[in-house]
């Protein structure tokens, strides 16, 4: 389920792919599971073969202003700091007239 719920797959159609198939889905998952959840790297890439961090460094970072995220960090900020446990901000596209 681990797999399939995230996708929507049922898992009783997961079930009924090839073998093979389900091990490579598994696989991949696994796979991805290695990654950072703050950047989206994998560890290893960091690092050569003796644990030291490479030079250069495997990635160039960049900047970007998400006007979105800022509108609603600002938005959260508005609500009083012991309301926002259960106060959730979100997009909600308007309407085009």
């Amino acid at each position: 389920m681990q797999y399939c719920g995230p996708r929507g797959i049922p898992h009783s159609q997961f079930l009924s792919w090839d073998p093979d198939d389900q091990d490579k889905a598994l696989a991949w998952m696994l796979h991805e599971g290695e990654k950072c959840p703050g950047c989206g790297t994998f560890p290893s890439e960091w690092l050569d073969d003796e644990g030291y961090p490479v030079d250069p460094e495997p990635y160039d970072p960049k900047s970007l202003l998400c006007v979105g995220c800022k509108t609603l960090a600002e938005k959260q900020e508005e609500i009083p700091e012991d309301q926002q446990r259960w106060h959730h901000v979100f997009l909600r596209r308007r309407a085009r007239s």
